[in-house]
């Protein structure tokens, strides 16, 4: 079976296509074999050019018209085509070059509200990141592997706390917020395999790692609490130690 292909769209500013490289990560985290291209202004480029979850960078400048952009995404086999700018310049590419599109709500008339009468009516607004998620939604992943990881050792009052939080964010919540994206699809298609990467200090405290140990430790009691819920429902999760 061919490896998935996936096409990324966010053409600017900026900021927005840093915002955007978490998802970047989240999926080759889940699709840990598909090419990954990303769509973006040429100026842009050199930020994600070494970015190690990417496969290739495409992009729009001044000697590259939409056309001639469009015409080469023509040629290639994509599964999934994320737009995350949903502006007229990524919505003529989606034209130009037809096909299976997602995006995510713009919330235009919030923004519009703000823009009129000052007044601010996004409740519960969700940040940037969070929001090209859901151009994701409904991602079929059938197995996800939860390998990436951040280790910090030292005496644990001794050592950056920034490091720390980093380790945990990492280890603990995105591993966290992965399984509760892809699980319950998987759970809805009745199929589907987890695998969390582990360590021997998930078994015991690790004096100088100890911070590390807990958050394999977690890894460990979540994979095992886990795999008894979704016992007959298809989806297997399981422990690399």
């Amino acid at each position: 079976m061919p490896a998935p292909r996936v096409l990324l769209v966010r053409f600017g500013a900026l900021g927005d296509v840093i915002l955007a490289t978490p998802l970047v990560r989240a999926l080759r985290r889940a699709l840990p074999d598909a090419a990954i291209t990303f769509v973006t202004k040429a100026r842009y480029a050199p930020i994600l050019a070494y970015n190690p979850h990417l496969t290739a960078v495409a992009t729009l400048g001044s000697e590259t018209s939409l056309r001639l952009l469009a015409a080469t995404l023509r040629r290639a086999r994509w599964d999934q085509r994320l737009d995350l700018h949903g502006s007229l310049r990524s919505r003529a590419l989606r034209r130009l070059a037809p096909g299976p599109w997602r995006t995510y709500a713009k919330r235009w008339m919030e923004r519009t509200v703000l823009i009129i009468t000052k007044r601010d009516i996004y409740r519960g607004e969700i940040p940037v990141a969070e929001r090209y998620f859901e151009a994701a939604r409904g991602l079929e992943v059938d197995l996800l592997v939860n390998n990436a990881g951040l280790g910090q050792g030292g005496r644990f009052h001794e050592q950056p706390r920034q490091r720390l939080l980093d380790m945990v964010d990492l280890n603990v919540r995105a591993l966290t917020d992965l399984l509760r994206r892809f699980l319950p699809p998987m759970v809805a298609r009745g199929r589907g395999a987890v695998v969390n990467v582990a360590s021997m200090s998930s078994f015991q405290p690790v004096p100088y790692l100890a911070a590390y140990a807990a958050t394999k430790a977690y890894v460990l009691s979540l994979t095992e609490s886990l795999s008894v819920e979704l016992a007959g429902t298809g989806v297997a999760v399981r422990l690399l130690g």
